[in-house]
């Protein structure tokens, strides 16, 4: 997947990042009031901010939704042992696995 990276000069000097991959304009800038379509959009985020390999404050007991493993998310990118199925979570959402959303096998 290609991503692409614009930055915009705001009023005030500061810059505003958006995000684009090979879909659609993935929004980076929405706090914690953003919303996702699906595990692809998720996982694209933690991964262009940085949260991917980043620990999460609490590790969340997962059960895969493709092979049913269950398996502890340690950071806000995880991937099913068993089966290669990738999770992802923002840090605004992690503090339950039903904000867990699956992206695909090895994505």
């Amino acid at each position: 997947m290609q991503v692409y990276k614009t930055s915009i000069r705001q009023g005030d000097g500061s810059l505003s990042y958006q995000i684009y991959n090979n879909e659609r304009m993935i929004k980076m800038h929405e706090g914690c009031s953003g919303s996702f379509e699906n595990g692809k959009q998720v996982v694209d985020k933690i991964r262009m901010m940085g949260f991917a390999k980043q620990p999460m404050i609490m590790p969340l007991d997962i059960k895969c939704e493709e092979c049913g493993e269950e398996f502890t998310m340690e950071t806000h990118e995880g991937k099913c042992p068993k089966c290669g199925m990738v999770y992802g979570v923002t840090p605004c959402h992690a503090f339950d696995p039903k904000n867990v959303m699956a992206a695909g096998k090895d994505y």
